[in-house]
Order: structure tokens, then sequence, then C-alpha cells
């Protein structure tokens, strides 16, 4: 069996593997801007936020307490407690601040996976003694261990985006 690709079918496959993020929210001017020196992270500010979203159902896009994906938390959080704007693009924050070995890990690093789904990168915020929080499909915004099988496996790297 043959199949007979056309030009704006195969256009239409190369733009959705472009665009297969976690959280996508297409923003094709999006440049990485340079993070400020100066912001510090409250941690005491993070931990708040974070737990006012946990148990927040998943929602493909979403940044809000109604739904929200894992890398709107991320963008969300950040916002909120370190008045740091971060795109809505797991794929874009994997490209921001630097990179951290996972022994040097600390309360609000990045922390991403390659699940392997049609998302690709997947990103989360550690929040200490092994755990990170972000949002999962099935579970909404939980907190979970960086040890576990699952994402021991598919850990891809740490980022420091705030000091």
């Amino acid at each position: 069996m043959r199949l007979n690709l056309t030009l704006p079918l195969l256009s239409f496959l190369t733009l959705s593997l472009l665009l297969s993020s976690c959280g996508l929210k297409p923003s094709p001017r999006y440049r990485a801007q340079p993070l400020p020196e100066r912001s510090r992270l409250d941690v005491s500010r993070m931990r708040s936020a974070i737990e006012s979203f946990l148990g927040t159902p998943y929602r493909y896009g979403g940044d809000s307490l109604d739904g929200i994906d894992c890398s709107g938390l991320v963008m969300v959080i950040y916002r909120s407690s370190a008045g740091v704007q971060l795109p809505h693009i797991a794929e874009q924050l994997i490209r921001l601040g630097k990179k951290v070995k996972l022994k040097k890990i600390r309360f609000g690093d990045l922390v991403f996976f390659n699940t392997g789904s049609q998302e690709g990168v997947h990103s989360g915020i550690y929040v200490g003694d092994g755990q990170f929080a972000h949002a999962s499909l099935s579970r909404g915004v939980i907190l979970s261990r960086l040890d576990e099988t699952y994402y021991r496996q598919r850990f891809l790297e740490a980022r420091r985006v705030v000091k």
C-alpha cells in the first residue's frame, strides 16, 4: 500500500510536530528574554503559590486554578513569586537559566523530563526533599518524587532561572 501525501498534509504534519509541547500556546514571536540579574527567589512566597495550586485539575494550555498544564504552572508560579515572566512552552523553558547538576539542585529549580508523549518535554519545580511540583495529566497538580522509577528514567535536566 502506497501513501499519497499531498503538500497540505505534509505541512500540517510538520506544523503539528513543531508545535507539540506541554502547555503549548503558540507564540512564534517569543524570544528568550534575559532574566533579571537581581531577581531573587522568595521561597516562602513560592511555597505558598505552589500549595495553592495543589489539586488543580490538568488542562492543556491552562494557566489558572480552573485548570493548568505543566508549563503554565511554572509560568504562573514564577510570575507570582519571583516577578519573572517565563514562556508557557516547556521546550522554551528548558533553554532558560543555567543547567544544574542533580546533586546541586535546590528549591525553585526547574526540572524537565522526556515523557515520550505527544506533548514532548514535561516541566516541574523542585520543592526539596527529592520532590517536585508539576501538573499531572491524570491527577492535576501534585508533588512527585524525582527518584520514582518513571521520572528517574525520563529525567532530562534541571535548570536554575533565578538565584
